[in-house]
């Protein structure tokens, strides 16, 4: 419970430290932009130790109808996934098993597709990496601050929902610069 992602000044809890960059994944999948996020959760951890929200459910719903949902649990069984995200977009549907397996179904079964990993792989590596080239070459950043902005907004809005229990609004003007 003494991690930086539980403490509200530092880290934001689970769903802005950690949260943020599944949600950005799943804007990044999908056609068109977020509208709401629902989120219901709650304390999992020894609540005087946790004092924000460290395990919930969120769904991203977007612009088109398409949903994504991700599972943020910091505490459960060892043999459950600890990240679980789903996207259902098109008539195609996309599952990440705690980020070492992709199950990808598409309209037809000739298209479905599976991938497992020897190990965890969030991809923090590639993403440096990919930085890093854009630096080097002078390019643009390769996810820009409108994407930054619009997970942060996520995340927010994540923890505003699982406060209050209800829906939250997102409207690109509040990310888009």
């Amino acid at each position: 419970a003494e991690h930086w992602t539980h403490d509200p000044a530092i880290g934001g809890g689970r769903f802005v430290g950690e949260g943020c960059h599944i949600f950005d994944l799943i804007c990044e999948l999908m056609p068109a932009p977020p509208v709401q996020v629902f989120a219901a959760g709650g304390t999992f951890l020894d609540p005087s130790r946790v004092h924000i929200a460290d395990s919930g459910i969120v769904t991203l719903t977007f612009a088109d109808g398409s949903v994504g949902t991700t599972l943020v649990a910091s505490d459960g069984s060892a043999r459950f996934p600890k990240e679980s995200t789903e996207v259902y977009c098109a008539g195609r549907a996309l599952w990440i098993d705690d980020f070492t397996r992709l199950t990808y179904r598409d309209l037809t079964p000739a298209g479905d597709r599976e991938l497992t990993l020897p190990r965890q792989d969030k991809g923090h590596r590639d993403e440096l990496a990919a930085f890093a080239r854009a630096i080097r070459a002078g390019a643009p950043a390769p996810n820009g601050l409108p994407q930054a902005l619009r997970a942060a907004l996520l995340s927010f809005a994540a923890v505003a929902s699982l406060a209050t229990g209800q829906p939250v609004p997102i409207s690109q003007a509040d990310y888009c610069l």
